[in-house]
């Protein structure tokens, strides 16, 4: 029971601590101004804690469009500007939350993250609820690390075993993951790191591995670099590149988070 409540807990958190909310950018107001970047012509919503007024300097207005409905504010950029400092009034106390909005072309067509903004004492509870949370996964073995990041990829939502005290998140800030393959295996494959599972004892991290080649490979876990727990994948052999084959997902079991290791942080 204390298992299920602490999960219920943390599937009611998860919005704001991890990005298993998705293309979800949560902010922690702790009295430092938020950094919110805007591309030009491409609207950008934020969730506040409560209904708004927002307050911007006068030429800020031939910049942005600033619109506010029920909490949310929807910020769009007409151009580009440097940053600039707004001050966002919540309706039921007058606290403030300051923002710094800076506009930038846009790079590409994908759409802006959501961003949600969350008070200090509203993340540090929600903090205490994972940390309670993880204490209870001492017991995960590695075998079922595995086969519960397999089944979140491959299984149907309903054989999902929710009982299992794992924490998971997308993986939203890139690896080099380059030097992870070597030996034989170099410059075979491209490997994306998509999600990462959690226990007080073991990180899995799950890699989209997809041929570069025109012939079928194997995956050779000798290979992988540097020292890791674990390694397994959906399939050892990979099609050969432009076939329905061309990929698999590597589950890599370590100590601790690629993003900790400096051989694969950006």
């Amino acid at each position: 029971m204390r298992v299920r409540n602490a999960l219920l807990t943390l599937i009611a958190i998860s919005a704001m601590l991890t990005s298993a909310a998705w293309a979800t950018d949560v902010l922690v107001w702790d009295k430092r101004p938020l950094q919110v970047r805007l591309e030009v012509n491409k609207e950008r919503i934020i969730e506040m804690p409560d209904n708004v007024r927002v307050g911007i300097p006068e030429y800020l207005y031939s910049k942005v469009n600033i619109s506010t409905t029920g909490g949310v504010m929807y910020v769009t950029a007409k151009e580009p500007f440097t940053k600039t400092r707004a001050t966002i009034r919540l309706a039921s106390n007058n606290e403030e939350i300051l923002m710094d909005f800076f506009g930038v072309e846009a790079i590409d067509d994908a759409e802006p993250e959501l961003i949600k903004v969350i008070r200090k004492d509203e993340a540090d509870k929600a903090e205490a609820a994972r940390d309670a949370y993880m204490a209870q996964s001492n017991g995960v073995t590695v075998k079922e690390i595995i086969q519960y990041a397999a089944h979140d990829f491959y299984a149907p939502p309903r054989l999902k075993d929710t009982s299992k005290p794992i924490v998971e998140n997308e993986i939203r800030t890139p690896l080099r993951l380059d030097l992870m393959l070597m030996g034989r295996s170099a410059s075979l494959f491209d490997l994306q790191a998509l999600k990462q599972y959690r226990t007080s004892r073991y990180v899995l991290t799950a890699i989209l591995v997809t041929n570069r080649t025109s012939q079928p490979q194997e995956i050779v876990y000798s290979d992988l670099y540097p020292d890791f727990i674990a390694a397994s994948s959906q399939h050892v052999d990979v099609g050969p590149a432009g076939s329905k084959a061309e990929s698999t997902i590597l589950y890599l079991v370590t100590s601790q988070a690629l993003s900790d290791n400096a051989i694969y942080a950006m």
